[in-house]
């Protein structure tokens, strides 16, 4: 609150705001204006994004100022228009613009600085009441955000909702110097046991995790009032969200077709002066719904490299990316062109016709379908992308299962504004070259 405070009384004071201000009769305006920290806030508050910590390395991070900004902009705008108010659209915009990049800058600095390293380098315990399998898999895994040292106290009740266990498990919890605990799905907590915990974070300050399956589906629950049943609803990326998106895509696919046409020119004749062969490399990936599309791209690897792929590369596994980054089938100016990610220029034809999408899953080969798990299969309600989540942390550095899980997280989570933020973050990424291989 306090950095968007200080954003709000610097642009009114460079505004000339507040020396303007002398009499009565821009009582109405001054309300206008107090109103855009009061509901920035609400809406940050709204989406608990005062709760920096849990957003650190996520879109969540950047999306929820974001988000503020927009409502906010939206609703004074509105306010002001209905009062036939002529608040200085000039000063508006730049508070909000202004608080919302100040915020981010903040957590970025915050999260960055040596005082966050230290607090991240602190153990924190925390109390795992899971079977031994569901233990097993969260202690290989980096669940916990924000937290580069964690350590485990496990425990396997005996029965599910046994009121005496759960007891001992709450009692242990408050009298320990446990960050938190973290749930299991065997172990599912009942109403009572529920209410026994959220009585607890109310005592002390302490995190709770549920570890479940039904995680990538909480973006699509809705509570029904007065009922006990949960309603899911049908994936964002169908129906009117299709439309948005798809107008997005025609709008940018046209723009940087007609913008990087002589890059497109530059780059086949590269291709062609370097390499014996044709200029583009064309093949079957799997799509939407599963369907087979044309997938183009300028060709960086010698002729024929699909039939030493196998004996290359081998199957998905923790090695890799080893394996891609010592590809002897890519070409030396094949590799010039990966690092900047220009042979994927061609696919912005796909995207105009309507196989692939700005931002979605990357398309799969056709051979990569049988090792999609089928808790994965939700990847394939969207339209393959130029980039997504998979571009944005890593590309060739991110393990197979790791990036089918972002597929699924990227389709289960969409928004309009995720969109602006992955593309944004894309020429980040390009600049920097994490992952390219």
């Amino acid at each position: 609150m306090a950095v968007v405070s200080i954003a709000f009384l610097s642009i009114l004071y460079f505004r000339g705001f507040i020396q303007e201000f002398s009499s009565l009769s821009q009582i109405t305006e001054w309300i206008i204006v107090l109103l855009i920290p009061f509901l920035f806030a609400v809406f940050l508050s709204g989406n608990q994004s005062w709760e920096s910590e849990a957003y650190i390395g996520t879109l969540k991070f950047y999306e929820a100022p974001l988000r503020a900004s927009l409502k906010t902009l939206i609703l004074v705008s509105s306010f002001a228009y209905l009062i036939k108010e002529p608040v200085s659209r000039i000063t508006v915009v730049s508070i909000i613009v202004m608080s919302s990049l100040a915020l981010v800058g903040v957590r970025l600095i915050m999260s960055k600085s040596s005082f966050a390293l230290v607090l991240n380098s602190e153990v924190a315990e925390f109390l795992v009441v899971a079977s031994k399998d569901e233990f097993e898999k969260l202690e290989s895994s980096q669940s916990i955000p924000a937290r580069s040292s964690v350590s485990y106290v496990h425990r396997n009740l005996k029965t599910k909702d046994c009121p005496i266990e759960w007891e001992k498990i709450c009692l242990e919890l408050e009298r320990g110097s446990f960050a938190g605990i973290i749930i299991g799905d065997s172990f599912f907590p009942g109403t009572q046991v529920a209410s026994q915990i959220s009585t607890l974070q109310s005592k002390k300050s302490i995190e709770v995790f549920l570890q479940s399956p039904m995680t990538t589906l909480i973006p699509r629950m809705q509570i029904i009032e007065n009922n006990e049943l949960i309603r899911i609803t049908r994936p964002l990326l169908v129906g009117r969200h299709a439309v948005i998106k798809r107008t997005l895509d025609i709008i940018l696919s046209i723009t940087a077709l007609i913008v990087l046409f002589p890059a497109f020119l530059v780059i086949a004749l590269g291709v062609k002066l370097t390499s014996p062969g044709p200029v583009l490399y064309i093949d079957q990936r799997m799509g939407r719904n599963n369907n087979l599309f044309s997938f183009p791209k300028f060709r960086s690897m010698v002729v024929n490299a699909d039939s030493m792929r196998a004996d290359v590369l081998g199957s998905p596994d923790e090695s890799m990316p080893d394996r891609y980054s010592r590809d002897p089938r890519i070409t030396p100016f094949g590799r010039f062109i990966r690092r900047w990610s220009l042979d994927e220029l061609p696919q912005l034809w796909c995207v105009l016709i309507g196989t692939m999408s700005i931002v979605g899953p990357r398309p799969i080969l056709r051979e990569e379908d049988i090792d999609v798990r089928k808790e994965n299969q939700s990847r394939f309600i969207a339209k393959p992308g130029l980039t997504g989540l998979w571009q944005v942390s890593g590309r060739k550095e991110v393990l197979w299962d790791a990036r089918m899980k972002q597929d699924v997280l990227y389709i289960e989570t969409w928004s309009f504004l995720k969109d602006l933020l992955l593309i944004v973050r894309t020429f980040g990424t390009i600049i920097s070259g994490k992952g390219a291989k």
